[in-house]
């Protein structure tokens, strides 16, 4: 990759990781009610909490790789720097 190219993932990284944060929390708190809502029966569709489970992971799954990125930059950077 080309130094520009670098720079320019590495600010995409940076905002995609800055909202990482928000997407966790609101997967967790939907995850939270749907679990809520099954300890007191008033869920239909019980499936949304294994949907729920599923999105949490995904998201920290995407978020890990997201930071493995990011660190692959850095070093590519460092390399080129010194």
């Amino acid at each position: 990759m080309k130094s520009e190219d670098l720079a320019r993932r590495a600010e995409e990284l940076s905002t995609e990781l800055a909202e990482m944060p928000a997407k966790m929390e609101q997967a967790r708190q939907e995850l939270f009610n749907l679990r809520f809502r099954l300890a007191t029966r008033q869920l239909e569709d019980t499936s949304q909490v294994s949907k729920a489970r599923k999105q949490v992971a995904r998201l920290k799954t995407a978020l890990s790789a997201l930071q493995r990125e990011q660190a692959w930059i850095e070093i590519v950077r460092r390399e080129r720097e010194g």
